[in-house]
């Protein structure tokens, strides 16, 4: 009896059974509306666990029995691909791509607005030969709905919104739109991104970018500056790497009301005042770049 009831205390709960347990758990809160069934799509992302802990059975000397682990691996990688077959939800891995472009005519200012989730987005200037105030292209998912962009235009000011319907699609938090937006570098123009998981690429070295707003959690975001026009950025970001390069041509100050983990900035052109860094000039400068940051950041780096 004693050996037996050692042999079942060293036998212990098998993870697998643990895992089953917790999956069922969720699929009941689920199914009385505890808990909201778009919840799997951060549960997903921990699917490599089941693998770890399969692992860790092994090295105990315990493995799972050849059900559990058949039944893992279905919950792993069979019901991704019933999935994407599933006519209601389409297949994620297939892309389609929308592309935008306007005439330049008369325009005197753009904005241009992004409200697309899961983004990756790069901007950069347009040839000053070219005739169009922009052209764009939207690498998206076939599992969402295709993107739009919406036009508004009074006395040679356009307003260019460029968003996506709403759909709920299982694993939808991985499924990025990947856009790229050439903008002539004629005319003044303002730029807004409210974005999940984006990494920002925004070369404005010959843009006549005066505004530029980013919204972002989980991301990266690089940006090179002209050093021939002043600019207010406003970054709002959580969790992001972010690189900023200033021409030294130009005045410059960087307000960082964020918790960042690293600051890498030249000390003997920024002067340091609490939260500030800016160069000698900047208060005098009527050519300058004013930038601040909040959230909370990685590393912040000012070339």
């Amino acid at each position: 009896m004693f050996k037996s009831d050692q042999a079942r205390s060293n036998k212990g709960l098998p993870f697998g059974a643990i895992v089953l347990i917790a999956l069922g758990a969720v699929f009941l809160l689920n199914n009385f509306g505890v808990l909201p069934w778009d919840i799997w799509q951060n549960i997903w992302k921990f699917w490599p666990v089941l693998l770890i802990l399969i692992g860790v059975e092994f090295v105990l000397g315990r493995p799972s029995s050849f059900k559990i682990f058949l039944l893992l691996l279905a919950l792993i990688f069979i019901v991704p691909i019933v999935l994407i077959l599933n006519p209601l939800t389409r297949n994620p891995l297939a892309n389609g791509t929308a592309t935008f472009e306007k005439p330049l005519g008369n325009l005197t200012k753009a904005s241009f607005i992004y409200k697309l989730p899961s983004n990756n987005l790069t901007i950069s200037a347009l040839k000053t030969t070219s005739s169009k105030s922009f052209e764009s292209s939207v690498k998206y998912s076939k599992a969402l709905p295709t993107p739009t962009l919406t036009t508004e235009q009074h006395f040679g000011e356009a307003s260019y919104t460029f968003s996506q319907p709403y759909r709920y699609v299982p694993f939808a938090s991985n499924l990025g739109n990947t856009i790229e937006t050439k903008i002539s570098p004629l005319i003044p123009i303002e730029i807004n991104s409210t974005s999940t998981a984006g990494v920002f690429q925004l070369n404005l070295t010959s843009l006549k970018a005066n505004l530029v707003t980013l919204e972002s959690t989980t991301g990266q975001i690089e940006i090179d500056y002209s050093k021939d026009f002043s600019n207010k950025t406003y970054l709002k970001t959580t969790a992001a790497n972010i690189t900023l390069k200033i021409p030294k041509e130009i005045d410059a100050r960087v307000k960082i009301e964020s918790l960042v983990k690293n600051i890498k900035i030249d000390q003997n052109r920024f002067k340091q005042t609490d939260n500030t860094y800016q160069t000698a000039n900047f208060p005098t400068s009527t050519l300058k770049i004013d930038i601040e940051i909040s959230g909370s950041a990685s590393s912040v780096t000012i070339k």
